[in-house]
């Protein structure tokens, strides 16, 4: 079974790269990173696409922002 977590990313880069090493680097390596990434204006997408590279378990998901609703 494998388990998802969803990380919804808005202009955190300062926090990013930590916050997706904690995930990737659990014990648990049945899972799939899903980062949706709300319209970040800082370098949040520069990391993503680094992190994208070097795991195949992450998913990327661009959208323009909509916002904590969506």
């Amino acid at each position: 079974m494998k388990f998802s977590v969803i990380m919804p990313v808005y202009n955190v880069q300062e926090y990013l790269d930590r916050s997706i090493m904690s995930v990737l680097s659990q014990s648990l390596q049945d899972i799939e990173l899903i980062i949706i990434n709300d319209g970040s204006t800082d370098g949040s997408h520069s990391i993503i696409d680094y992190y994208l590279k070097k795991d195949i378990r992450i998913k990327y998901i661009q959208q323009d922002n909509k916002g904590v609703s969506e």
